[in-house]
């Protein structure tokens, strides 16, 4: 679905304004890009925008366009142009803000500290939202996995219980800056856009090589496509994971959601339970649950918006 597009400030005479199309949105991200590419200054700070930064933004558009043999071509074009990997993975966690991998990210100032703290603190070191058994099983015996998890004790509901926190995302006391990119992520874009295109497995598989050999990670060639796909499924897991929700996107590209998520697969097998009970004997139950799962791989347009402006319908499934 294409997004609504405000190009002039709203007014009660044009307060009522259709959604443009997918490719009208898409032009309009890219004029604006090809803007910050042209007259946008050098990079100074992760903090602040710059070439680089729109650079690096344009191979992650056409990638999530679906446009792969362009976003790895992109993508490679950035690499060679904005900030190289930092030497230590775990630095680009624990000094976010001087970190030479880190392209742009949101810093926060000491006024906003007592809020932005809750959330890290409540996210990943409270146990409370830890890694699923699914996540724990692709990071095994990787060496970022010391790096990202934190296997800790924790009280809760007056339980003790024996938890993995998210370590990556949590400095105590400290708001960790929130990465909107970094050269990894970059890295990640041009083997799986390579890969998606049809270019050859080593070719696809030398970004994941380069990420791996940094960590001291398991750098095997795959030995056919299914593999080279599923080795870089992992990497999107492990590398980008708890940063800026890399792992959903990932999954639903590689049509993997009911696979890592325990719960909606058992919502599924409800669903075709119900189908078996039905008197005749069809699959109306699976079939609306999962309909409802590709509804909800957009989100609902804001109820005041509907309100407001007649002429944007909303999304299907809401």
């Amino acid at each position: 679905y294409g997004v609504l597009i405000r190009d002039e400030l709203p007014s009660v005479s044009n307060a009522v304004k259709a959604r443009a199309t997918v490719a009208e949105s898409y032009e309009e991200i890219f004029g604006h890009l090809e803007i910050a590419i042209n007259q946008a200054p050098e990079y100074t700070t992760s903090s602040l925008a710059s070439v680089q930064a729109a650079k690096a933004l344009k191979a992650v558009v056409l990638f999530y366009q679906g446009e792969y043999a362009e976003a790895a071509t992109a993508a490679d074009e950035a690499i060679t142009f904005v900030n190289p990997l930092d030497a230590s993975f775990s630095n680009v966690f624990t000094n976010t803000e001087t970190s030479t991998e880190v392209i742009f990210c949101r810093d926060f100032g000491s006024d906003e500290l007592s809020y932005i703290t809750y959330y890290p603190e409540q996210a990943f070191n409270s146990g409370l939202w830890g890694a699923t058994e699914s996540y724990m099983n692709i990071i095994e015996g990787d060496p970022r996995k010391d790096m990202v998890i934190t296997n800790k004790d924790i009280t809760y509901k007056e339980e003790n219980q024996n938890v993995n926190v998210v370590s990556k995302m949590y400095r105590s006391g400290d708001a960790v800056p929130v990465i909107f990119l970094r050269t990894a992520e970059l890295y990640l874009i041009k083997a799986e856009s390579l890969a998606r295109s049809n270019a050859a497995i080593a070719d696809a598989w030398a970004p994941i090589k380069e990420l791996r050999n940094r960590v001291g990670a398991d750098m095997t060639e795959p030995a056919s496509r299914d593999e080279l796909m599923d080795e870089i499924f992992k990497e999107w897991w492990i590398e980008m994971a708890f940063e800026n929700w890399h792992e959903w996107f990932a999954t639903r590209r590689f049509d993997r959601l009911l696979e890592m998520n325990k719960s909606l697969a058992e919502q599924l097998e409800d669903e075709q339970e119900k189908d078996k009970e039905d008197e005749d004997g069809g699959n109306s139950f699976e079939q609306a649950f999962l309909q409802k799962l590709e509804w909800r791989k957009i989100y609902n347009i804001p109820t005041s918006e509907i309100n407001a402006n007649s002429a944007c319908e909303q999304n299907p499934g809401y």
